[in-house]
């Protein structure tokens, strides 16, 4: 069984086209209404949605990941049709007003596979991190992420919950099913794009918490999950067991800008026929932005701070 995975965060965010000027009219986002200034010098505007401006409500996908399936911590997408601005006062808690969710939105993403990178990034003298992925990596290229309605899928009738689906990885077509409550955001299961004999349908036997609301420094959240579909058509039967905790916290650098993000940390142990996988993944998250980038480890990556990763994702103008 090939896998694949990622946390499915096509972030809460719908970013708008980047703008030049000869002038920078901010260099750091406590400089701007928005708290984002981006990476050209301009502050990323407001949206209506509350999150940073650029959601566009017109139906979308997530990117994020599971080669086989479900995929460890797979999870949320822009836009959930609050209104009011959304500005980051940088408490140390994300709560999940503050995490623009749901479908119709989209961002771009600029992403790499067996990409070099250091998840611990650069610790600083106050405990926090520096994580920067604005260089440019081998193989870069730009994803366009959406989050799209169930409405009309054919899968549909089988996740009466779903708010909204996202595709989970750039190198598969899968789609994340997702589900968003007062206090979390769900993965219910992983589907092909069509339907037919030859198609998947993943189901996990349980809704598994991508994110858990308030997030701050220590936060955790577990899963255990059985998996009993089709895959390529082929029935399939195996467990996944998720493990995510808010394990750093610091500055994440993007090619969109830079943002104050809490660390969260998903390993999913995966059983398949008395054979084990398992899977890292990273997902930084910001205020009144959701995720801004996203790690995926290589499978059985015995290292917790990986130096090679399967895909890296970050935001990009």
């Amino acid at each position: 069984m090939k896998s694949g995975l990622l946390y499915a965060v096509a972030c809460a965010l719908a970013l708008p086209a980047c703008t030049s000027s000869a002038d920078r009219a901010c260099t750091v986002g406590a400089e701007c209404a928005s708290g984002v200034c981006r990476s050209d010098g301009t502050c990323g505007p407001i949206s209506a949605d509350g999150g940073i401006d650029g959601a566009s409500q017109d139906g979308a996908t997530d990117s994020g990941g599971a080669g086989d399936g479900a995929s460890a911590g797979d999870g949320p997408l822009p836009g959930d049709g609050s209104t009011g601005a959304c500005l980051p006062n940088h408490d140390g808690t994300i709560v999940r007003a503050e995490v623009p969710l749901g479908p119709g939105l989209h961002a771009k993403y600029r992403v790499a596979q067996s990409a070099p990178v250091s998840t611990g990034g650069t610790t600083q003298a106050d405990g926090s991190r520096v994580w920067d992925l604005t260089v440019a990596i081998a193989g870069d290229h730009d994803l366009l992420v959406e989050t799209v309605a169930p409405t009309g899928q054919w899968f549909a009738a089988d996740f009466p919950q779903a708010g909204y689906t996202a595709r989970l990885t750039d190198s598969s077509n899968l789609l994340g099913v997702f589900q968003i409550t007062p206090s979390s955001v769900l993965l219910l299961g992983a589907v092909s794009p069509s339907g037919g004999g030859s198609a998947t349908e993943l189901p996990n036997s349980a809704g598994v918490p991508s994110l858990a609301f308030p997030m701050k420094m220590g936060s955790s959240w577990n899963a255990n999950v059985t998996v009993n579909g089709k895959l390529n058509g082929v029935p399939t039967l195996y467990a996944d067991a998720y493990e995510s905790s808010v394990d750093a916290h610091g500055l994440m650098k993007t090619p969109y800008a830079e943002f104050q993000v809490l660390r969260v940390n998903t390993k999913l142990t995966r059983s398949v026929g008395g054979v084990q996988l398992v899977l890292r993944t990273y997902a930084f998250v910001a205020e009144c932005a959701g995720p801004v980038a996203t790690l995926l480890s290589q499978n059985n990556e015995a290292a917790v701070e990986f130096t090679t990763a399967a895909e890296v994702q970050r935001l990009a103008p």
